[in-house]
């Protein structure tokens, strides 16, 4: 049952004129209050309402018969028909509020215009506009639209959405966000009718879209409590003042009862249908549209829109108060850039302007001709806020008028110490863009609480370092230097590096105060650095890590040039790209200097261009920068620039707002992508870059471009089973691929060239001053011990005996002194053999003890002084006679021992070596400190380790010598040898030995001929004195003794006339050597065997073996000789039973020689 209500109203008007309003149970009772009050208020009109309800069909009784107009308002598809029937029957004109999608009757009409006249006039506005690319959203009421638009604006490119007329605020909030931003697309139609039009406009607002740019027109029902300036739009003209869908309604009824009462011929009602069709369009009014433009909460009809054409009677104002029409298809996306371009001159922005043509070519070319954010236009705003050099009061100026032109990222300033002032700026200005950077390395930067806006490609410095350290592993070097910009982030470095060489026994050259360097260095401190600079250069440490921020390493490493470091003394060692510095650097000088001290230098960043992807990318830049001076940074600046697009298209996929600092600055440490580096990605609790593909950077030199550049050698990657992976060659600065060494090694085999050494003063005084010191307490010593403990009568002449071991040892002593005294005078240089055999009993100069091997010795010396000491206390003090074990006798025998072969044999070698800790009488420059070891030219003088060896060879010089002058004669005492030494001799030839020795690490060093006639006039006296003392009581070791000293005088004569001579034969020098040697001992045996006869016999079968087996068995040894006596026994009662007497007699007489040797040991001991 459908109740049906039909309100009459009937006036006379040029005669009557009734007119009936129906509506329906389905119709909004408020439509119907509103249409028939604004008819009654516009024409005083009386109003008959009655509520009719109907069981199953019209009561055509309630409708009159005699209307002239029925307002069919009843939204009901069956009343409607039947009301037509009605119509044509009594010839009543029916008008519709609602455009029909179907047919409808000769005596119907409309009161809006067809929904084709609607979309005409939009097509107008829209041509004016210029609009080629837009989006209209449609809603429940204005969804018929839809397929007469496809048909209207086939050449346009459109984007329809749907959103329904009774969404919530928070749905339309999203679905501009979400969906209508996400498209870029900055011109919008919104034909929703009514309330559904302002909550779109709103949230327009709420998505900060309500800026200048866009473009925004409203459809002719979408006008109603929209007041956002700038807003176009259309609709019917006399409908203007429409509030809301009821007014809107109302008007239009009103306008067409208004055409109606102006036709004064009507007679009936077929003349007011032919009045009708005269004065609409099919059954519709003829089309006529008002332009509207919000402006000031005022709502300016500022055009009209008459049969397609516009007419324009006002100046139109846009969304942001623009007067300039917003016709670009897309959505601009403003991106500051620290390029430095806008401000041409200031700090010299060619350096970051250059870097920064990665990003600019992924913002301007790369993002199109991928269309990877098609409906998005990149803008990039150049600044030259903090481009290079941060300025506070500039800075601070510079961005706040940025501030004004707010961006979604910053792509900043790869300059450590100007970004550091830009996130100063930034966060007073409260400016919480996101700052992204393709370097600046410092450490501090990582931390996501102080700088929260802040992220960057390239790795932090702490990781390039690990890896760095980790290299150095690989090549093997043992000594750095290691230099750093004063700063709080490069103690951690310090720290860091401190700890890896303690750990893997790697010396940092420089001492820790050496190795700091000023912040923001520049030339005009060279002054201040200067001996720094040299201290480091005198270290002669080629890898030399570098740990200075661009720029100032430049003006650094420049001044290091200045300083006096040149290529091949160094191996820059950096974590920072430098080649780039050719092409923006001052002056061709420095260019120079760079270019040679940072050849074959290694450099540790984030790899560039790696992989497919990263050489499509270089050969893209090379083609779009063509010629592209360098490619340095190129990749990490189009990284980083990348990294803004995928968070942009991130952003747009989440619907969220990318113009949101907080929002985006989270969304883009979501990202992860493949990019020219690698794979890029953000720590999610830090700002650093994940663990990234570091590049092993080569310096090179290009001829035929007259740059060094940095080529690629290899990479280290982070869980990979092979950390580094080399695919090229590193050249080194000596253009070979051959690893140098960590230290400067010349020809001569020292870390400086031959022709930097000179005569030093200071360190010759010293070491002649403790020389002359050395031989005095040498005479001082002798003199005491001979007046006061040695004086004593010399000793028998040797009687027919058997030889006994230390017989053995006195005459090889006389053979290895004739070695020792020939190795103290000039060197053999034709003479190979005779060098190495001297050198080597001597331990004296030469390849033996060279370089490094001296300290070796030096330390074996000190041991052996050390053993000294102890057998000599044991000796002077009897700390092991009382007892008669194993151990005890074995330590009185190796005492005795201990005092002929290290305090007599060892003599001339113990004292040379230590003398030689303090041969420092050579250097590199005019400090004392860059004296030199003569005999190690890589060990500097008074510093470091060599005091600590010069003072260890003192203390054991001064304990070692008076103790072996006073013990040397006692040795002869406890011998039980027949071969007997003078104590004079052997105090005479300490003298000697010692005197020797100074002479030859002093005079033999620079006057070789003079040494040498010094020497045998030394040798000369010596030989005399040795005739008349007749050092030995047996006449065959005095023989051999004196010839021994003829055959070095003669050596020393022919060396010594071999340093003078022009003439070098090594053929005749050795021959004519050799055979003055044969005349030598051919005399010696001839004069033997006249004049000496042997007082020494040798048992047959004796073994030297088992004397000196024997040897350490004796001192008081009862049992030993316990056994002699049974074992005699034993052979004598063996022979007697086969009947040989005379070899049971000679056994027991062996027996009783044994026997007195022990028993006469016995007797013998120190007193």
């Amino acid at each position: 049952m459908q109740a049906l209500t039909i309100l009459a109203i009937s006036f006379q008007y040029f005669g009557q004129l009734l007119v009936e309003v129906i509506y329906s149970s389905s119709t909004d009772r408020k439509l119907t209050a509103s249409i028939s009050s604004a008819i009654k208020q516009k024409f005083s009109l009386q109003v008959d309402l009655k509520e009719v309800f109907i069981n199953t069909d019209l009561d055509i009784e309630l409708l009159s018969e005699t209307s002239n107009i029925i307002f069919d308002l009843s939204e009901s598809i069956s009343i409607s028909e039947i009301i037509k029937d009605f119509s044509k029957k009594h010839q009543i004109i029916i008008v519709s509020i609602q455009n029909s999608v179907n047919s409808y009757s000769n005596w119907q009409y409309f009161t809006h215009p067809a929904n084709l006249d609607d979309l005409m006039a939009l097509s107008s506005l829209l041509s004016f506009l210029n609009w080629e690319k837009f989006i209209i959203i449609f809603d429940d009421n204005t969804i018929d639209y839809f397929k007469d638009f496809k048909d209207q604006f086939l050449l346009k490119q459109w984007v329809p959405f749907f959103f329904g007329n009774k969404e919530t605020q928070k749905f339309s909030d999203n679905f501009i966000g979400k969906v209508i931003k996400s498209t870029g697309i900055r011109n919008i139609v919104i034909s929703n009718q009514g309330e559904s039009a302002s909550k779109l406009v709103k949230s327009l607002r709420n998505k900060n879209m309500m800026k200048e740019g866009i473009g925004i027109i409203l459809g002719s029902r979408s006008w109603w409590n929209v007041d956002e300036n700038g807003i176009l739009g259309y609709t019917e003209s006399g409908l203007e003042n429409a509030t809301d869908y009821y007014s809107y309604e109302a008007l239009a009824c009103v306008k067409l009862i208004d055409l109606i009462i102006n036709f004064q011929h009507r007679r009936n009602n077929l003349d007011l249908r032919h009045y009708l069709e005269q004065n609409t369009i099919n059954h519709h009014p003829i089309p006529s549209f008002t332009i509207m433009n919000s402006y000031n909460n005022e709502k300016r009809r500022v055009g009209a829109i008459v049969d397609g054409a516009i007419i324009w009677n006002d100046d139109l104002i846009f969304v942001g108060n623009s007067s300039s029409i917003p016709n670009s298809p897309t959505t601009p996306i403003n991106i500051w850039i620290a390029d430095g371009t806008t401000n041409p001159g200031f700090a010299n922005s060619d350096l970051t302007y250059s870097i920064k043509e990665g990003t600019r070519y992924a913002l301007l070319s790369y993002v199109q001709k991928t269309h990877f954010l098609d409906g998005f236009d990149i803008v990039l705003t150049h600044t030259d806020c903090g481009a290079e050099v941060y300025k506070p009061a500039f800075s601070m100026k510079c961005f706040s008028e940025l501030k004004g032109n707010p961006g979604i990222a910053f792509m900043t300033t790869p300059l450590p110490s100007t970004l550091f002032g830009n996130l100063i700026s930034l966060k007073a200005l409260n400016i919480t863009i996101p700052v992204i950077s393709e370097y600046a390395t410092p450490q501090a930067l990582e931390s996501k609480i102080n700088y929260p806006q802040f992220m960057r490609i390239a790795g932090y410095d702490l990781y390039h370092t690990s890896v760095l350290t980790t290299l150095i592993n690989v090549f093997g070097w043992k000594n750095i230097v290691l230099i750093l910009e004063n700063s709080t982030d490069n103690i951690v470095i310090h720290d860091y590096i401190a700890n890896w060489a303690e750990e893997f026994k790697i010396n940092i050259a420089n001492k820790e105060e050496d190795r700091w360097i000023m912040l923001s260095y520049n030339h005009t401190r060279f002054g201040e650095v200067k001996d720094w600079m040299k201290r480091i250069i005198d270290l002669r440490v080629r890898p030399i890590l570098f740990y200075v921020t661009p720029p100032f390493e430049y003006n650094a490493i420049v001044d290091f040039y200045e300083a006096g470091l040149r290529q091949g003394n160094c191996i820059f060692l950096l974590t920072n790209r430098v080649a780039y510095v050719q092409v923006h650097a001052h002056g061709d000088a420095a260019k120079q200097r760079l270019r040679e001290l940072l050849y074959g230098a290694l450099i540790i960043m984030e790899a560039e261009f790696i992989g497919e992807y990263g050489q499509e990318i270089l050969k893209e830049l090379q083609e779009y920068y063509f010629p592209l001076a360098t490619s340095d940074f190129k990749c990490l600046s189009f990284d980083a620039a990348m990294l803004i697009l995928h968070g942009l298209k991130y952003t747009l996929a989440q619907g969220t707002d990318y113009e949101n600092n907080s929002v985006f600055n989270t969304n883009l440490r979501f990202q992860k992508f493949l990019g020219c580096s690698g794979t890029v990605s953000i720590e999610s609790d830090s700002n650093n870059r994940n663990s990234a593909t570091l590049g092993i950077y080569n310096m090179r030199w290009n001829e035929s471009t007259g740059f060094i550049y940095e080529s690629l050698t290899g990479t280290y990657s982070v869980g990979s089973k092979q950390l580094f992976t080399f695919f090229d060659n590193i050249i080194w600065f000596n253009n070979k691929t051959t690893l140098p060494g960590d230290k400067i090694a010349y020809d001569n085999g020292c870390p400086f060239d031959k022709s930097e050494i000179r005569f030093s003063t200071k360190g010759a005084a010293i070491f002649y001053s403790l020389s002359v010191f050395i031989f005095i307490v040498a005479i001082v010593i002798t003199f005491y011990v001979w007046k006061k403990r040695w004086h004593r009568e010399d000793p028998e002449p040797i009687k027919k005996s058997r030889f006994q071991f230390e017989d053995y040892i006195a005459m090889i002593a006389v053979f290895i002194d004739f070695f020792q005294f020939l190795s103290l005078g000039p060197d053999f240089s034709y003479d190979v053999f005779s060098t190495k055999v001297s050198t080597l009993v001597s331990i004296n100069i030469g390849w033996l003890n060279k370089g490094e091997r001296l300290w070796i010795y030096v330390n074996c010396a000190i041991v052996i002084v050390a053993i000294w000491v102890f057998f000599s206390i044991q000796v002077a003090f009897n700390l092991f006679e009382k007892s008669d074990n194993t151990f005890s006798s074995a330590i009185r025998a190796m005492s005795k021992i201990s005092l002929t072969i290290i305090g007599n044999l060892g003599f001339l070698p113990l004292i040379s070596v230590f003398l030689s800790s303090f041969a420092c009488y050579e250097s590199i420059g005019p400090n004392i400190k860059q004296t030199f070891v003569h005999q190690d030219c890589s060990t500097f003088c008074w510093q470091d380790k060599h005091i600590i060896w010069a003072t260890l060879s003192a203390i054991s010089l001064l304990v070692y010598l008076p103790s072996a002058i006073y013990f040397r004669p006692f040795a002869d005492t406890m011998s039980h040898g027949n071969v007997k030494t003078k104590p004079l001799f052997l105090m005479a030839k300490g003298l000697l030995q010692v005197g020797a020795i100074i002479l030859s690490k002093t005079l033999k060093v620079y006057y070789a001929s003079l040494h040498g006639l010094i020497y045998i006039i030394l040798f000369t006296i010596f030989i005399v004195f040795c005739i008349k003392l007749k050092p030995y009581n047996y006449g065959r070791m005095n023989l051999w003794l004196i010839m021994s000293y003829m055959a070095v005088i003669w050596g020393v004569l022919l060396s010594s006339i071999n340093s003078v001579s022009s003439y070098h034969s090594a053929l005749l020098g050795l021959i004519v050597d050799f055979m003055g040697w044969l005349i030598i001992a051919f005399t010696g045996l001839y004069i033997q065997t006249r004049y000496y006869p042997s007082m020494l016999f040798a048992e047959e079968n004796a073994n030297i073996g088992e004397l000196f087996r024997f040897q350490l068995g004796k001192s008081i040894n009862a049992d030993k000789i316990n056994q002699i006596i049974r074992e005699s026994k034993f052979e004598s009662t063996r022979l007697r039973s086969n009947g040989s007497e005379s070899q049971t007699n000679l056994i027991a007489d062996k027996s009783k020689e044994y026997i007195k040797v022990e028993e006469k040991s016995l007797k013998l001991s120190f007193n």
